[in-house]
């Protein structure tokens, strides 16, 4: 059994990307895995362009019978 695993785009705005990640582990977990496309956020209404990095400001977790 493999991995299950989502991503949800809550909020895609000009300066706030919000997003939902799941992961139902088999227990080989994953690796080199990108969450966040860059490329495929939204570009700046004020004309600046693409979106080209993002910081990450806050992760909140839950993990049920495996550690972190």
């Amino acid at each position: 059994m493999a991995d299950v695993v989502t991503t949800k785009t809550i909020e895609d705005g000009p300066r706030t990307a919000v997003m939902h990640f799941t992961n139902v582990s088999d227990g080989t977990g994953e690796s080199a895995v990108a969450k966040v496309d860059v490329s495929a956020l939204s570009s700046d209404p004020a004309g600046k362009g693409a979106c080209t990095s993002v910081n990450i400001e806050c992760i909140w977790y839950t993990t049920k019978g495996m550690g972190v």
